[in-house]
């Protein structure tokens, strides 16, 4: 998805996996130190400032001892931009609802 430098963003996670998580990297360097990195459950909702305006990734991914065991995720990931002026906290951010009901909301990828 592309941004616009200094942009923020939303971004949730839902897995029907405990082991389901993603990381945020700038598309140019895939492969890169992430702009966010989940590692735990506390990580499944990330308030993510683009740096710079470009495209990125959101990678999902398995743990290492779930895909060693040949899981599999079903998820859905939401990422809604945030205003401007401020970027809200995490407590802030999990009162604002990113269910897909308008155009602020943008459905990143659904399997």
């Amino acid at each position: 998805f592309q941004v616009s430098a200094n942009e923020t963003l939303i971004i949730s996670l839902e897995s029907d996996n405990a082991d389901c998580y993603f990381n945020v990297v700038n598309a140019e360097m895939p492969y890169g130190e992430a702009l966010f990195a989940g590692l735990d459950e506390e990580s499944r909702r990330a308030i993510v400032r683009f740096p710079s305006s470009g495209i990125y990734l959101i990678r999902p991914y398995l743990r290492e001892a779930a895909a060693e065991r040949n899981e599999i995720a079903t998820y859905t990931l939401l990422a809604s931009p945030v205003g401007p002026v401020a970027s809200p906290s995490l407590e802030e951010a999990d009162k604002i609802d990113l269910a897909p009901s308008g155009k602020s909301d943008r459905l990143i990828q659904a399997y």
